[in-house]
């Protein structure tokens, strides 16, 4: 691919880069939808498996550096290391991700995950500066500081890592298809810690503590949406890889299914398909109705999704909820979670109806309609009957589930950057911080 494919969408650029000066939120609300579809435009590139691996990389990197600046971290570091693959000698993709993980190392203190991904920032942007004649000298000061900042930190014992492929055939599905609960896409945490994804802390006022529930209540939403992320995780796992398929496959035979030329005939992996989908959408969902309830918003709360919680309601699509534009006006610069929440709700809502209502629809039909899946094509469609084919049904579920992961992961940013931020000093409170999870019995 020419340089001059890269270099007219970097054009593109210009206009949210000089607007990017007098405050990150005002350029997302003037700007926010040009800037999306020059992000996806070097996301596209860099999927294109027909382009030059080099330029692939720089579209990722461009595309992470989109995703970063407003907010999505973690996406960015999927994309940093998907560049870093393409180019290892790649010194903007090292430095980039260095950068985003000590961004992060602060809300994740965890068995000293925290530690390690500082220890990870400090080896990419020593790596970055090392070819630091390849850097233009705006980006090299920029290295240079974040890896002053790091070096600086209190050093500590990293997160242990597992060499190697799980024993449990569950969790190796899981990292391999990048779906735990963890910063890093591409770290592999002891078996006991593969979701150790919490709050970082919560302030309260002392009555409430005392007169009101054990848990707060953002803790105990969190649980719930962890418990029905995992619950869609292991039925996906289930019905789509679990080795004891061929039983499955035994036992759907003793029921005796009725064939019919109108759709294919049911068993259990479908079925567990099926569920596994219809709970990782609602999932999704819930996250939205979360954010309504935790910030008081006007959208009602059965109203709710993934895509619209932050407009408001009656239909207004445009306009965003008060009380969020008033909060970030004031304070965009520390609440990038919260930014980054919204611009995932705005993306979904811009270029993924079609995906969004593709997978709501799917769910529908898997909830209140009868699926007819077949093994090849999507089958007949009619008002009762949504056709669908199993390997569709496969995508489905996992797009959903990899949709899940970046909501929860930008959920708990989002929660810990604004309660942080609301801390105030002198007053009657308690931080709670719950670092490690609550167990509890079945």
């Amino acid at each position: 691919m020419a340089d001059s494919t890269l270099d007219e969408i970097r054009e593109r650029r210009k206009a949210w880069a000089k607007r990017h000066a007098s405050g990150v939120w005002e350029a997302w609300l003037e700007l926010g939808a040009e800037f999306r579809s020059i992000r996806r435009a070097f996301l596209q590139i860099s999927h294109d498996g027909k382009v030059d691996r080099v330029d692939r990389a720089k579209a990722a990197v461009e595309a992470g550096n989109g995703l970063s600046e407003v907010g999505r971290d973690f996406e960015a570091l999927d994309l940093f290391s998907d560049a870093i693959r393409l180019n290892p000698a790649d010194p903007m993709a090292r430095g980039s991700r260095g950068i985003t993980l000590a961004q992060l190392a602060p809300f994740f203190h965890t068995q000293g995950s925290h530690t390690l991904l500082a220890t990870r920032a400090l080896d990419d942007l020593t790596f970055a500066l090392a070819k630091a004649d390849e850097l233009h000298e705006v980006t090299k000061a920029n290295f240079e500081r974040w890896h002053d900042l790091v070096t600086r930190r209190p050093k500590g014992s990293p997160a242990p890592g597992v060499e190697g492929p799980y024993e449990d055939p569950y969790a190796e599905w899981c990292f391999r298809h990048g779906l735990l609960l963890t910063p890093l896409r591409d770290f592999r945490p002891p078996p006991d810690e593969l979701d150790r994804l919490h709050i970082k802390g919560l302030t309260t006022k002392i009555d409430d503590l005392i007169d009101g529930p054990a848990v707060p209540a953002p803790f105990a939403a969190m649980n719930a949406l962890k418990r029905d992320y995992l619950t869609a995780r292991i039925l996906a796992w289930t019905a789509l890889e679990a080795p004891d398929q061929l039983r499955l496959a035994e036992r759907s035979e003793t029921a005796h299914y009725v064939e019919t030329l109108d759709y294919a005939t049911w068993d259990l992996g479908s079925g567990l398909a099926a569920t596994a989908l219809a709970s990782a959408v609602d999932v999704a969902d819930k996250v939205g109705v979360f954010m309504v309830m935790w910030l008081t918003l006007p959208q009602p709360p059965n109203k709710a999704n993934d895509r619209n919680w932050c407009l408001q309601p009656r239909g207004a699509k445009t306009a965003l909820a008060p009380e969020l534009t008033s909060i970030l006006a004031q304070h965009a610069d520390r609440l990038a979670g919260l930014l980054g929440l919204m611009d995932l709700s705005r993306d979904q809502d811009e270029t993924g109806s079609r995906r969004s209502d593709a997978l709501r629809a799917l769910r529908d039909a898997a909830t209140h309609r009868f699926l007819a899946i077949r093994l090849e094509g999507d089958g007949k469609s009619t008002d009762f009957v949504q056709g669908v084919s199993y390997y569709k049904l496969e995508r489905a579920v996992m797009d959903a589930l990899a949709h899940d992961r970046r909501l929860l992961l930008q959920l708990s940013l989002a929660i810990s950057e604004k309660e942080g931020l609301e801390r105030k000093p002198g007053l009657p409170g308690l931080t709670l911080d719950k670092h490690r999870p609550i167990r509890g019995r079945p």
